[in-house]
């Protein structure tokens, strides 16, 4: 019989995070669970043939606020809130009306253990995030914290360790970092090469996928037309408010869009997932187009490499020009 390296990722996530049997409830391949007023829900999909290999995505996703107001206020404030995110993405559920902070993982028999170690701080990372900023983010959107009961223990008082994972980061982080001192000029010699171009070096890189067109940017301009690449950008040159150094990583689309459809692209992929990229960040509203924003701190970068990285942003790339064919846009 096949495994199911999903359900096995759920499995060790809730030994290895000590999530307590009285604080969780079981739901279909996965569980929810009270690290705090906040529940959380981690679930995989059925595991799905993907080339050669089998993989299945892990879903995280935390509680955040209710009673959110359909508007264009809400949209550009979530857009606003994923400029500046880390690894999930702030999704406007309009139905629910609603706003829930996402990620999903994909996991294969090779991979297990790796995604395990990723998946040991994404899951608590991203409840420290929603318990750490629903008060003030319900004044923002002028909302109510989705706080709920656990049916039978009622609201969490006391809460998990995994609250506390921002400052055990935000403090790994303040001790010598490497991330100023990082080249990044091997990434260049990738195979295959997902880029039109790419140039890099010690404290960035820089890289054009093909999306309308796969002619480089400067040769566009040179021929008087607007790009038609997606621009990635790897740096280490911004200091994150909450957890100091890291990568940030950013990739932009040639696209004229509105906060709406940033949210659509956000909740799509909080639906599904882009093919197999990990989803690690969210879209946010650029004036040059959307950008997907991911900020990988230092002591994050063992559990996800920047090739990973730079895998996923093109199979993200190649995801929603796929979106914009079907969609006829």
């Amino acid at each position: 019989m096949s495994s199911d390296p999903g359900l096995e990722l759920i499995s060790a996530l809730r030994a290895d995070l000590q999530i307590e049997p009285e604080w969780s409830v079981p739901l279909t391949r996965g569980f929810q669970w009270w690290p705090g007023h906040l529940s959380q829900s981690i679930w995989a999909v059925p595991v799905r043939q993907g080339g050669s290999h089998r993989f299945a995505r892990v879903h995280i996703e935390s509680d955040f606020l209710r009673d959110v107001e359909a508007s264009e206020k809400t949209l550009k404030l979530t857009s606003a809130y994923n400029r500046f995110t880390t690894v999930s993405s702030v999704v406007f559920h309009r139905p629910a009306s609603s706003i829930r902070l996402h990620a999903s993982l994909c996991v294969s028999e090779s991979n297990l253990q790796e995604v395990l170690k990723l998946a040991s701080i994404v899951l608590p990372m991203q409840a420290a995030d929603a318990s750490a900023k629903s008060s003030g983010a319900a004044e923002m959107f002028g909302a109510t914290p989705d706080l709920t009961p656990h049916a039978k223990k009622g609201l969490r008082e006391l809460g998990h360790g995994a609250l506390a994972m921002l400052q055990v980061l935000a403090e790994e982080n303040q001790r010598p970092t490497f991330a100023a001192d990082i080249d990044f000029k091997p990434l260049e010699d990738l195979d295959p090469r997902p880029w039109v171009m790419a140039c890099a070096g010690k404290g960035g890189l820089t890289a054009e996928f093909p999306f309308t067109s796969d002619t480089p940017s400067l040769m566009s301009a040179a021929r008087g037309k607007a790009p038609g690449t997606a621009l990635l950008q790897l740096g280490t040159d911004f200091k994150h408010p909450q957890l100091g150094d890291g990568v940030l990583i950013r990739l932009s689309l040639p696209l004229n869009v509105t906060a709406e459809f940033v949210n659509e692209l956000n909740m799509l992929e909080a639906g599904g997932g882009a093919g197999k990229a990990d989803q690690l960040g969210g879209w946010c509203e650029d004036k040059n187009g959307p950008v997907f924003v991911s900020f990988i701190p230092t002591c994050l970068l063992e559990q996800y490499r920047l090739a990973d990285a730079i895998e996923d942003n093109a199979i993200r790339t190649r995801w929603v020009k796929a979106l914009l064919v079907e969609s006829n846009v």
